[in-house]
């Protein structure tokens, strides 16, 4: 079954609820170069065979789900031939941010409404309006100034858009929301109660 010298990583990705992440990819990578990959079955397992022995950066990627982490792991063998396994298991957090536009008349204003519920947990929902096309910003901080969540990035036509910010995983507090077009920006404060 085994080439000498090679091993494999093996693991579990699951949410924080404990249900199986089925079909997340999850990539050992040496310096940025993705060296083997894995799918997650419906168990929430996987695994990444055929690696040489070197420590890996273990990474899960799933639309809509926060990165956890990057894991350093070790894959070796002894002098027998025999391998010695990796493993890395991973707990993720759902982050919905898809943006939804809603089929109303082209607003008047460039706007950025106060989110819903105010304060929240772990969710709220932000709407703002556009009046002209064009590459949109909106962006989440803590009060050190410090990015803690992208929640739209990139063109986007005139009209009124939402968005469910989730902010699991983050401490409780005043956290800044702002959305930038060119030569316009909007900011408002946001409490997240834990």
């Amino acid at each position: 079954k085994w080439r000498r010298g090679y091993s494999e990583i093996d693991g579990s990705v699951r949410t924080q609820t404990g249900t199986p992440l089925q079909g997340a990819f999850v990539y050992a990578a040496v310096q940025n170069s993705i060296q083997g990959f894995g799918i997650v079955d419906g168990n929430g397992n996987y695994q990444i065979s055929g690696l040489s022995p070197n420590l890996y950066t273990v990474t899960v990627d799933m639309p809509g789900y926060a990165e956890p982490n990057a894991q350093p792991t070790a894959v070796s063998y002894l002098e027998s031939g025999t391998p010695v396994y990796g493993l890395a298991n991973f707990s993720v957090t759902s982050q919905v941010t898809a943006v939804e536009q809603e089929m109303d008349p082209i607003p008047e204003n460039f706007s950025l409404n106060q989110n819903y519920p105010n304060p929240f947990n772990p969710s709220t929902m932000i709407q703002y309006a556009l009046v002209s096309p064009g590459v949109v910003s909106l962006k989440v901080y803590n009060l050190l100034g410090q990015e803690v969540a992208t929640l739209a990035s990139g063109y986007q036509n005139a009209g009124t858009y939402k968005v469910i910010f989730n902010a699991k995983g983050l401490a409780g507090g005043v956290y800044l929301y702002r959305l930038q077009t060119q030569g316009s920006e909007i900011a408002r404060k946001m409490i997240l109660l834990q």
